[in-house]
């Protein structure tokens, strides 16, 4: 049987690629024509995103966008193995969410109600699990950079009389080289 701290890494990792694969299929349909005219089509009467297309074509706007959400997707991933870029993710989806909710709150058509439910709300169903697994991305970078799990080498040796194994526990002295601190461990 797993351990339940195995269980919960896998189910963490696995909740971390499926979200990420999300968003970056989200990136990928702001490649797609119809993807940068439905972005057109929400954003041009919002008052921060009708900016944009004073200086760029609708296209361009749905890639840069396309391509944030893919190096959004690719940060996630990325994070089970590097902390430091686990800060980065977390705070990007978070910037996602506000982004979305900003949008959602000042755009006049959000609250339009269309097969049975309003828009704003399906968009904060979508990025409300986003949100909440970016802060978790973000604060498990944050404990893993703090706390690193030691990483332990084991050799074992047999005698005739007795088992033993030596463990090296690696520290960092005070010029921040990596010693190795043995530990043995006998058992008759």
């Amino acid at each position: 049987m797993m351990e339940n701290s195995k269980i919960e890494k896998l189910g963490y990792s696995l909740s971390v690629i499926g979200a990420a694969c999300l968003i970056m299929l989200f990136g990928v349909q702001k490649f797609t024509i119809s993807g940068a005219a439905g972005i057109k089509s929400m954003t041009e009467g919002h008052f921060v995103f009708s900016a944009l297309y004073t200086y760029f074509t609708p296209r361009t706007v749905s890639i840069f966008l396309g391509i944030s959400q893919m190096a959004l997707g690719l940060l996630m991933i990325a994070s089970l193995r590097i902390s430091a870029l686990g800060k980065v993710a977390g705070i990007g989806g978070i910037i996602i969410f506000g982004s979305s909710l900003l949008f959602l709150i000042s755009y006049p058509d959000a609250w339009m109600i269309g097969a049975g439910f309003s828009q704003t709300v399906l968009f904060i169903v979508r990025d409300l699990p986003n949100l909440a697994l970016s802060l978790r991305i973000w604060g498990d970078s944050r404990r893993r950079m703090v706390h690193p799990q030691p990483q332990i080498k084991r050799t074992k040796t047999i005698s005739p009389r007795r088992i033993s194994a030596v463990s090296c526990l690696p520290v960092k002295d005070a010029s921040k080289k990596e010693i190795c601190i043995p530990i043995n461990i006998y058992s008759n």
